[in-house]
């Protein structure tokens, strides 16, 4: 309000009530209020402004301070147990005992920039924690846009020579698409996880996928949550590196399955071993002092073994294309093809070791795996079906001589 608003006001209510009301102002305002003289000199003060500038007596002391009217401005309070001490200030002209003087408005806000500072540095601690992680973390808004992210997010970002695409404000889908290589099927899978996490419907999403790296593949798991602030629904999500406890994972696996299929070997073998008691002619290689087909037939064996690699790799391309194809005719086939040469468990497994060899020389990582995995499937398989071939003949075998004694009869 102007000096000429100030007069006008004092004027249409009278000056001895304007100059009460004043008053009645000063006593009650939390703030400190001074009025000053145009010299300089203090006027008169609430208890509030004395309480603000530590002392008791202000009234003819000096203000010494510019008093220009302004929007808010911070000043240096008097320090207090050796402690700097801030106030907001606030200048505006008005009329005390009918004459022209400033208005001048305290407030400390000493507590209020502490709280602050220590808000700061709970936060740049909370960030340099963040930063420490090697894993990847990212904070999106209700829209799924990047909001906040830790350096191990954005280093990702520069190694692959686009940081724009994961910085704050860009889309957490965008970043995916990045990340994944462009895998549309990745992509989709994220954001509609995201998107029922962010909508409520889910309060946790898990997604394992893929990186390709210069030293390859890299595993990371994606894990969404829920996060609230204000009015607004976020999520956190982290992309964890899972690729090493993935393949000790797989390893312990492969070790059990293997365990399995020498278990399962050995009690065919032994199986074979009583049904060639049962008939004259022996049943296996071994039971000739026939060495490994691979040695005995190459010739064989590679036709044999091009037909095992063909069937896995249908097996793999079924799962890769989440197909389900019918392989039971090819290996049932190459089991007789076995029974004829008279192969057995050994052969099964040089089949088995001598595809997964191909595989590790021509695939990715992640396709050998799958392929490990099938393999041993398809193994088993086999072995059944061999099984089957020789239980079959052996008991023509054994049949054959009595019915030969009833023809004589």
């Amino acid at each position: 309000m102007s000096q000429t608003s100030e007069s006008t006001a004092a004027s249409a209510i009278g000056a001895t009530e304007y100059q009460a009301r004043l008053d009645a102002v000063f006593s009650v305002a939390r703030d400190g209020l001074l009025a000053v003289g145009p010299d300089g000199c203090i006027l008169d003060a609430n208890p509030a402004a004395a309480e603000v500038l530590a002392c008791a007596d202000l009234v003819g002391r000096e203000f010494g301070l510019p008093l220009v009217a302004t929007e808010l401005v911070e000043i240096d309070l008097p320090p207090r147990d050796e402690q700097s001490r801030l106030a907001e200030m606030r200048v505006s002209p008005t009329l005390w005992a009918g004459q022209p003087a400033w208005l001048v408005a305290l407030r400390e806000i000493t507590a209020q920039r502490e709280a602050e500072r220590r808000w700061q540095d709970a936060e740049a601690q909370q960030r340099q924690i963040l930063d420490a992680l090697q894993v990847h973390l990212v904070v999106v808004d209700q829209h799924g846009r990047i909001a906040a992210a830790n350096q191990a997010w954005l280093n990702f970002g520069e190694r692959r020579g686009l940081p724009g695409a994961v910085a704050v404000g860009q889309t957490h889908r965008a970043a995916m698409a990045l990340r994944t290589g462009g895998h549309q099927a990745d992509v989709e899978a994220a954001e509609r996880g995201l998107r029922a996490v962010l909508g409520g419907q889910a309060a946790l999403y898990e997604q394992v996928y893929p990186v390709q790296t210069p030293t390859g593949p890299r595993w990371y798991l994606l894990r969404a949550t829920p996060l609230q602030w204000a009015a607004e629904r976020g999520a956190v999500l982290l992309h964890l590196d899972v690729t090493d406890p993935r393949q000790a994972a797989i390893s312990a696996a492969e070790d059990r399955l293997r365990a399995d299929v020498q278990t399962a070997l050995a009690r065919r073998e032994a199986h074979l071993e009583r049904l060639s008691r049962t008939v004259p002619a022996p049943t296996t290689a071994a039971s000739f002092g026939q060495g490994p087909l691979r040695e005995e037939l190459p010739e064989v064996w590679a036709v044999l073994a091009r037909t095992f690699r063909e069937v896995l790799l249908e097996a793999v391309e079924d799962r890769a294309f989440r197909t389900a194809g019918d392989r039971s005719p090819l290996l049932r086939h190459l089991s007789e093809e076995l029974g004829t040469l008279r192969g057995g468990p050994r052969d099964v497994i040089d089949l088995y070791l001598q595809a997964l060899r191909t595989f590790a020389e021509r695939s990715p990582d992640v396709r050998r795996e799958v392929a490990a995995e099938e393999g041993r499937m398809l193994a088993l398989e086999l072995m059944g079906y061999l099984v089957t071939y020789y239980r079959r003949h052996a008991t023509a075998g054994a049949a054959g001589p009595e019915l030969d004694e009833r023809a004589e009869g």
